[in-house]
C-alpha cells in the first residue's frame, strides 16, 4: 500500500493466473525467466487509477477539466510507444469520469479502442465501450470506474494471451507514470505536506524500474523505453528523499515534471532511425 493512503489496490495476481493460463492452453511451459518475472509481479498491488484519484480528490478537489483532455496518439508502428501510449490514455479515462466530462471520456475511449487494434487487444473492448457510452450518457460515475477497471484488465489478458508480456509491462508502466506526472502536478500547484503522502510510491517505483530493465534488449533499447527508465530513476530518487508522511515541495515539483514530461514524450512521433 502506498504511504498515506486507504484505496483497494489493483491486485496483479490476475497477471500470473493468465500467464499460467495462456501456457497451459497453447501447451507451452513457461521459461524459467518467465516464471521467475511472474513471480516478482505476483508481490506487487499496483493502485487502480480510480481509486487513487478518489484518494487525490478527497485531499485537494482538484480541477480535473484540465487534465481531461489528452493530446492524440501518434501514428506509429512502434509497438512500445503503442503500449505506453494505450497505459496512459486507460489513466486518462479515469480523469475523464472524475471530470465528469462524457465527451472526453469518448473520445479516449476511441482512442483506446484504436490502439488496442493495432497490438490484437480488443477483442472485448468493443461491446464494453458501447456500454461506457451508454453510462457516460446517464453520467453513473461510480459503474463507470468499475468499467474502466474491466477494460484495463480485458486488454491485458489479451496480451498475456498472445504472450505479450513485455507490452503488458510497458502499458503498465504508462498508465503509472501518468497517474502520478497527475497527482504531482496537482499537488505542486497547492502544495500541502500531509496530501503529499499520496506521491511516496518507491516499491512501485522500483517494481517498474526492474521490469523495465529485464525487458528483452530490444525492447529496452527503444528510445522511448530509455527515457522511461531514465525517468523513473529520478523519480525514484525523490521519492527516497521524502519521509513516509510527506513530500518536500521541491521533490513534488520535480516529480510533476518529470512524470508529465514523459506522457508528453510517449505522443510525441518516434524518431525515425
Amino acid at each position: 500500500m502506498v504511504h498515506g493512503m486507504s484505496y483497494r489496490p489493483l491486485m496483479v495476481t490476475l497477471c500470473l493466473l493468465g500467464m499460467a493460463f495462456s501456457a497451459v492452453a497453447n501447451d507451452t511451459p513457461l521459461s524459467l525467466e518467465e516464471m521467475q518475472s511472474t513471480l516478482f509481479v505476483e508481490t506487487i498491488a499496483i493502485p487502480s487509477p480510480g481509486e487513487f484519484f478518489l484518494a487525490l480528490d478527497k485531499e485537494c478537489q482538484p480541477n480535473w477539466t484540465q487534465f481531461a483532455s489528452p493530446p492524440a496518439a501518434a501514428a506509429t508502428a512502434d509497438r512500445e510507444f503503442i503500449a505506453i501510449q494505450l497505459g496512459i490514455l486507460m489513466t486518462d479515462g479515469y480523469i475523464a469520469v472524475q471530470a465528469r466530462d462524457a465527451q472526453a471520456l469518448r473520445n479516449t475511449g476511441i482512442d483506446i479502442l484504436m490502439l488496442a487494434k493495432k497490438l490484437n487487444a480488443s477483442q472485448n473492448l468493443l461491446s464494453r465501450s458501447q456500454s461506457i457510452g451508454d453510462f457516460a450518457e446517464k453520467g453513473d460515475w461510480n459503474t463507470l470506474r468499475e468499467e474502466l477497471d474491466a477494460s484495463q484488465n480485458d486488454v491485458r489478458l489479451a496480451l498475456i494471451e498472445q504472450m505479450d508480456y513485455n507490452l503488458v509491462t510497458l502499458a503498465a508502466t504508462g498508465a503509472w507514470v501518468r497517474q502520478m506526472g497527475v497527482a504531482a502536478s496537482v499537488l505542486s500547484a497547492n502544495y500541502k505536506p500531509a496530501p503529499s503522502a499520496l506521491l511516496v510510491q518507491p516499491a512501485l517505483a522500483g517494481h517498474f524500474l526492474a521490469r523495465l530493465r529485464s525487458l528483452p534488449e530490444r525492447n529496452r533499447n527503444s528510445p522511448v523505453v530509455r527515457q522511461f527508465i531514465a525517468g523513473i530513476e529520478s523519480t525514484l530518487g525523490q521519492m527516497e528523499l521524502a519521509s513516509a508522511s510527506f513530500m518536500a515541495k521541491p521533490s513534488v515539483e520535480k516529480i510533476a515534471e518529470t512524470m508529465s514530461g514523459l506522457s508528453a514524450l510517449a505522443f510525441a512521433p518516434p524518431a525515425k532511425p
